[in-house]
């Protein structure tokens, strides 16, 4: 239960962080969030150089050499920064421990990013940092909690503007190589490869999320490498094949058959249209929302994906 409650705070916190600032670069971009244990404060991943559309490097750096010194809203080291716990401010608190989990880790610091909040929620044992990148307005939150799993997750905003199922399309077909890893199916490779105790996708009507985790901190850098490559330099944007594989394309079995539609996440969402109780959810909630994304599938609605072209594909992306 304690683990599957954790999990659940990692995907609220993921959840929550979809509304905030997007990358001015990569515009659909949302923060990252990155989950150390209890031991050696928050884990900060290196990203081999990984630039935005507008050249500014995704370099987050390490943990603050003097600990704990820096201060709130303020990018440099400084004096102690005010401690909050459930959301009240107990201003110059010592750093204590709470119950099975230390909370003396010190906020990491890096001269591109400034931390807005320390925050303990001890409904759920854990500490939360709240950082915000300076040249962009991408927002970071880093979680010390008691557990061995590390975890990375970053979140696209992602509203479509029909039911061609563009978001989850992508989702599939950025897992199918990057620069880096030119690799035809990398996600199949680090299933079979890697010490993943985690490791998926999803879509959900407004926004896209990619989460991973390994119990190995080495596994673990690897897993965050090789989804950020993936996300921000995907193959599918340059091959169109990604999208008919992933999405749809035109079979033919037999030269006197009639031609038919095949694809992934068109095989995928004819199944989901196929059950009673999903096609009533869509129409209460194409009803709920008349005049915004939600009346849309994000998912896919098998008649309209087929409208989908490669270049409204690259487009979106």
């Amino acid at each position: 239960m304690r683990r599957q409650s954790l999990f659940l705070v990692y995907i609220f916190l993921l959840t929550l962080t979809a509304a905030a600032a997007m990358l001015h670069g990569w515009r659909r971009i949302a923060p990252v969030l990155v989950r150390s244990n209890a031991q050696g404060g928050p884990i900060w991943f290196k990203s081999r150089g990984i630039s935005s559309k507008s050249g500014s490097k995704f370099d987050i750096g390490t943990s603050d050499p003097a600990g704990c010194g820096s201060r709130l809203g303020s990018k440099g080291s400084g004096s102690s920064y005010n401690l909050k716990s459930n959301n009240a401010a107990v201003g110059g608190a010592t750093p204590r421990a709470m119950g099975d989990i230390s909370i003396n880790a010190c906020a990491a610091t890096h001269p591109r990013f400034e931390l807005l909040e320390d925050v303990i929620i001890s409904e759920y044992g854990i500490r939360q940092f709240h950082y915000r990148h300076s040249p962009t307005g991408a927002e970071v939150i880093s979680v010390v909690a008691p557990d061995t799993n590390k975890v990375f997750g970053i979140t696209f905003r992602t509203p479509p503007a029909d039911s061609t199922g563009i978001p989850h399309i992508l989702e599939h077909s950025v897992l199918c190589g990057s620069k880096q890893f030119p690799s035809k199916e990398p996600f199949v490779e680090l299933l079979k490869g890697s010490l993943n105790t985690f490791l998926n996708a999803f879509t959900y009507p407004d926004r896209t999320c990619y989460p991973v985790a390994s119990q190995n901190t080495k596994d673990f850098y690897n897993l965050v490498n090789v989804y950020l490559d993936a996300v921000l330099f995907p193959r599918a944007v340059n091959d169109s094949r990604v999208l008919e594989q992933e999405g749809w394309h035109y079979e033919l079995e037999n030269m006197d058959d009639d031609l038919s539609i095949k694809g992934v996440v068109y095989n995928e969402m004819k199944g989901v249209y196929s059950s009673p109780d999903s096609i009533r959810s869509r129409a209460t909630q194409r009803a709920l929302f008349q005049t915004n994304q939600y009346h849309v599938d994000s998912g896919g609605d098998p008649i309209v994906i087929p409208e989908l072209t490669f270049d409204r594909f690259r487009q979106f992306h």
